[in-house]
Protein backbone atom coordinates (compact mmCIF):
# COMPACT_ATOMS: atom_id res chain seq x y z
CA UNK A 1 0.00 0.00 0.00
CA UNK A 2 2.57 2.30 0.53
CA UNK A 3 3.81 2.13 -2.36
CA UNK A 4 1.25 2.39 -4.21
CA UNK A 5 0.83 5.57 -2.04
CA UNK A 6 4.37 7.15 -2.99
CA UNK A 7 3.68 6.45 -6.61
CA UNK A 8 0.42 8.61 -6.82
CA UNK A 9 2.42 11.20 -4.60
CA UNK A 10 5.47 11.68 -6.81
CA UNK A 11 4.70 9.61 -9.70
CA UNK A 12 8.13 7.91 -9.16
CA UNK A 13 8.41 4.22 -8.10
CA UNK A 14 9.74 3.83 -4.91
CA UNK A 15 13.15 2.20 -6.97
CA UNK A 16 13.38 5.17 -8.83
CA UNK A 17 13.22 7.10 -6.01
CA UNK A 18 15.88 4.90 -3.53
CA UNK A 19 18.14 5.85 -6.71
CA UNK A 20 17.90 9.21 -6.78
CA UNK A 21 19.13 9.40 -3.32
CA UNK A 22 22.91 9.98 -2.17
CA UNK A 23 24.18 7.67 0.05
CA UNK A 24 24.20 8.53 4.06
CA UNK A 25 27.45 8.90 4.57
CA UNK A 26 28.25 8.91 8.78
CA UNK A 27 31.71 10.05 10.20
CA UNK A 28 32.20 7.09 12.33
CA UNK A 29 31.99 2.95 10.62
CA UNK A 30 28.82 1.39 11.33
CA UNK A 31 27.92 -2.04 12.80
CA UNK A 32 25.23 -4.16 11.68
CA UNK A 33 24.31 -6.57 14.58
CA UNK A 34 21.53 -9.05 14.67
CA UNK A 35 20.02 -10.95 17.53
CA UNK A 36 18.78 -14.48 17.31
CA UNK A 37 17.61 -16.83 19.49
CA UNK A 38 19.46 -19.82 20.89
CA UNK A 39 16.64 -22.30 20.66
CA UNK A 40 13.69 -20.99 18.29
CA UNK A 41 11.25 -23.29 20.23
CA UNK A 42 12.11 -21.47 22.69
CA UNK A 43 10.81 -18.04 20.83
CA UNK A 44 7.87 -19.60 19.87
CA UNK A 45 6.71 -20.86 23.15
CA UNK A 46 7.13 -17.12 24.57
CA UNK A 47 5.30 -15.99 21.66
CA UNK A 48 2.53 -18.34 22.18
CA UNK A 49 2.48 -17.35 25.96
CA UNK A 50 2.35 -13.55 25.09
CA UNK A 51 -0.56 -14.36 22.49
CA UNK A 52 -2.29 -16.21 25.35
CA UNK A 53 -2.06 -13.13 27.67
CA UNK A 54 -3.07 -10.74 25.00
CA UNK A 55 -6.45 -12.91 24.44
CA UNK A 56 -6.95 -13.09 28.34
CA UNK A 57 -6.40 -9.35 28.90
CA UNK A 58 -9.28 -8.70 26.59
CA UNK A 59 -7.69 -8.11 22.76
CA UNK A 60 -11.08 -9.62 21.27
CA UNK A 61 -13.43 -7.29 22.98
CA UNK A 62 -10.94 -4.31 22.47
CA UNK A 63 -11.12 -5.09 18.64
CA UNK A 64 -14.61 -5.57 17.95
CA UNK A 65 -15.20 -2.40 20.20
CA UNK A 66 -12.77 -0.90 17.47
CA UNK A 67 -14.53 -2.50 14.68
CA UNK A 68 -18.19 -0.85 15.72
CA UNK A 69 -16.77 2.63 15.98
CA UNK A 70 -17.50 2.80 12.27
CA UNK A 71 -14.76 5.37 11.84
CA UNK A 72 -11.64 3.48 10.91
CA UNK A 73 -11.56 2.14 7.38
CA UNK A 74 -8.50 0.97 5.32
CA UNK A 75 -7.88 4.40 3.85
CA UNK A 76 -6.60 6.02 7.16
CA UNK A 77 -2.44 6.45 7.18
CA UNK A 78 -0.58 3.48 9.14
Amino acid sequence: MRAVEVYRASNMTLTELWRQQRPETFPWKVLSIGVTPLERRILHERIARRFDAMLEAGLIGEVEALRARGDLHADLPP
